[in-house]
């Protein structure tokens, strides 16, 4: 079993191989690591969060997903970025307004949040949980809990996993971390209650 890595050790040489044996495409697994690095500028400054790489999966250092929801936010993230390089996106999450293309969507499990609820409230605590000192000044602002993707270019057999996987997100909400960067670089979350906890998905978009 591969044991989750801790985002401190993000610029080590040892972090995307170990990406790389659980990314679909390396094309995946160079998104995935630069989400990452967007999400966490200074790694170093974050001893709160790790990366579980079977699920492909940012986690609380202290709440990794537990088994029964890590092969469902694996096949969430995979199905993500395989419809992405399908209709040329490089997140779903960030959609086809985002100027840039080298992100890709990751997952997220933030564990029980309790009785938290709305884009407020979750965002609030997935920047303390997930460590995201970044953006701890940056503005939550909540978003139409769907992925802007244009269906009618996906096939069903890449369209179907998704939305069965997407259908299962209770209480679904979306938002985005805004201002809390100065190189543009604006993180999209897209999360709701699944068995065990709160988990879904994140990327980084650039919008102007």
């Amino acid at each position: 079993m591969t044991s989750p890595l801790a985002i401190s050790s993000l610029g080590a040489q040892g972090f995307p191989a170990s990406l790389q044996g659980f990314a679909k495409t390396a094309q995946d697994a160079q998104g995935i690591l630069a989400t990452l690095s967007a999400l966490y500028p200074t790694p170093s400054l974050s001893p709160l969060a790790s990366f579980s790489p079977p699920a492909l999966t940012l986690h609380p250092s202290s709440t990794p997903p537990p088994s029964s929801a890590t092969q469902a936010l694996y096949t969430l993230v995979s199905s993500c970025n395989s419809i992405a390089a399908s209709v040329q996106l490089g997140s779903l999450l960030a959609g086809g307004a985002s100027e840039a293309d080298e992100f890709s969507d990751v997952g997220v499990w933030l564990g029980d949040l309790g009785g938290a609820e709305g884009a407020q409230a979750v965002g609030a605590l997935a920047v303390s949980r997930l460590g995201l000192e970044a953006w701890a000044g940056a503005t939550v602002r909540a978003r139409n809990a769907e992925l802007p993707v244009p269906w009618e270019r996906v096939p069903a057999s890449l369209s179907k996993p998704l939305l069965e996987l997407l259908f299962q997100l209770d209480k679904p909400v979306m938002f985005s971390l805004e201002g809390g960067n100065d190189a543009g670089d604006t993180p999209v979350f897209l999360l709701g209650k699944l068995e065990g906890g709160w988990g879904g998905l994140a990327s980084v978009a650039v919008w102007t």
